[in-house]
């Protein structure tokens, strides 16, 4: 995943809205969680810690997950 830019909340939650396809990637360890939401082919929201950050990002991360995890474009 390659991020562009941080950007603010509006943007991604838009997005989102008008997105077939949004993502939610859990990752848990030993003392540590964060939550990874694919927001729209653009935009990834992360949270951990009680903090989150808006990031515009290029679409492979969505595209793999669309087209390899889950097979949704077939």
């Amino acid at each position: 995943m390659a991020a562009k830019r941080v950007v603010g909340k509006v943007q991604p939650e838009k997005s989102k809205e008008r997105s077939k396809y949004n993502f939610v990637i859990e990752i848990k360890a030993d003392n540590y969680e964060a939550k990874v939401e694919v927001m729209g082919a653009n935009y990834v929201k992360i949270e951990s810690k009680g903090l989150s950050s808006y990031y515009e990002v290029h679409t492979a991360l969505h595209d793999y997950i669309k087209d390899e995890v889950f097979q949704l474009s077939k």
